[in-house]
């Protein structure tokens, strides 16, 4: 696993866990996260992982939401230690993009409106809307 320590800027490379979370029931969500934070805090442990938005009723049971696969809602490895890495070549420029939207400003408009009357009539909780 590889990810930015947005303090630093620095990439850190997490390899060969001394442990693993693989969580697919929300009334372990919690419990797990315990684990990892004791075994960060006691054992000097660094802790990388995932928590998959599916898990929202570990935290809060009014919630609801669809798993409609075997994907994890947690995933946690616990390491003994950090590598540091050069992820890109920091003097290489990114090529310059036209981006361009794919819908009119209305329509954007629009699709926020109904967003918004879904969130309020409770029919969902978060959307991710893009275009």
């Amino acid at each position: 696993m590889v990810l930015r320590d947005g303090r630093s800027g620095q990439w850190l490379r997490f390899e060969h866990p001394v442990r693993t979370y693989i969580v697919k029931n929300a009334d372990d969500v919690i419990p797990a996260l315990e684990d990892v934070q004791t075994a960060v805090e006691h054992q000097g442990l660094y802790a990388a992982g995932m928590i998959a938005y599916e898990a929202a009723p570990a935290f809060d049971p009014s919630l609801q939401v669809r798993q409609e696969n075997d994907f994890p809602l947690l995933w946690f490895g616990l390491f003994d230690r950090i590598d540091r890495c050069t992820l890109f070549d920091q003097d290489v420029n990114p090529p310059q993009m036209d981006w361009q939207p794919s819908i009119a400003p209305s329509e954007y408009e629009q699709a926020l409106r109904e967003i918004k009357t879904q969130i309020y009539q409770g029919n969902t909780y978060q959307v991710n809307f893009t275009y």
